[in-house]
């Protein structure tokens, strides 16, 4: 990646530069990236990720990939920690998710992303909390960079702390037939108390019921809060976005589920989860 002055022709075929404006682009293939300003700084992806190193023994790498043609880079890690519910039938796995941005929008960041080995649902329960905690900036220094990969380890052993009594408790919650109803139905209408749910929502309440009794889990997890918050994120994940070979791999899908639509719901089952567990 590179930055080069923003430029422009004039009416007189005399090309000049937008003050304190410039373009990101990539070296391979020239395409721009986004227009950023001066005090800008490209952070080669190989520098931002450098910090992987230090993970290991703690951490596996496990792959990397772009989105929106090059704008952002990211790299994902499993991390050793892992929750286990149902005497280890059902095992979460945390994960770490790093992204380079190009394009100006941002700067390196990362998100904790637990992920259900059953059926590969991304939980998302701890992505917010992650991107306030997890600084990483762009040093030459072998100490520093240490520091952050020690940083990101300590984080993801807090994070578990913090979210795998919550899922303790999400297993042994067990709700009725109504309940489950009255669970998805908060998730996926916002409307007023008493108010008729709407035939769409209807739809995809039955969708997400219909996964909870039929979909990718154990036969433990059925009628208990965890069960249908997995079905809410299976929703999310594999039928939010077309589940197609394609789509799999596609910007749009990868989006949906770390900060669009998919993400969102996912957060919203888990907040009405634990508003369940603390009532």
């Amino acid at each position: 990646m590179e930055k080069i002055p923003l430029s422009f022709q004039t009416p007189e075929k005399e090309i000049k530069n937008f003050p304190g404006k410039y373009i990101t682009r990539r070296l391979d293939t020239g395409d721009p990236l986004g227009v950023v300003g001066e005090v800008y700084e490209v952070i080669q992806n190989q520098e931002a990720f450098a910090f992987f190193d230090f993970l290991k023994g703690s951490a596996e790498f496990m792959t990397a990939g772009q989105l929106w043609s090059g704008k952002a880079i990211w790299a994902t890690v499993r991390f050793n920690e892992q929750i286990r519910l149902y005497g280890g039938k059902d095992v979460v796995d945390l994960y770490g998710t790093f992204l380079n941005y190009h394009n100006g929008m941002g700067s390196v960041s990362g998100l904790l992303l637990p992920v259900r080995e059953v059926c590969t649902n991304g939980l998302n329960v701890i992505e917010e909390i992650a991107k306030s905690h997890i600084a990483i900036w762009h040093t030459p220094s072998y100490e520093v960079k240490m520091n952050m990969a020690k940083q990101v380890l300590a984080f993801s052993v807090e994070s578990l702390k913090q979210i795998g009594p919550r899922f303790e408790e999400m297993s042994i919650k067990k709700l009725t037939n109504k309940e489950l109803i009255s669970y998805v139905e908060r998730i996926i209408f916002d409307g007023k108390s008493g108010e008729e749910v709407p035939t769409h929502r209807k739809n995809v309440r039955n969708e997400i019921l219909v996964l909870h009794d039929s979909g990718q889990t154990i036969s433990e997890a059925k009628g208990t809060l965890w069960g249908v918050y997995n079905a809410v994120t299976e929703y999310a994940d594999h039928v939010v976005v077309n589940n197609s070979e394609k789509a799999l791999l596609s910007d749009r899908r990868i989006t949906s589920s770390w900060f669009g639509t998919g993400a969102k719901l996912k957060r919203k089952a888990l907040w009405e989860a634990v508003r369940i567990l603390n009532n």
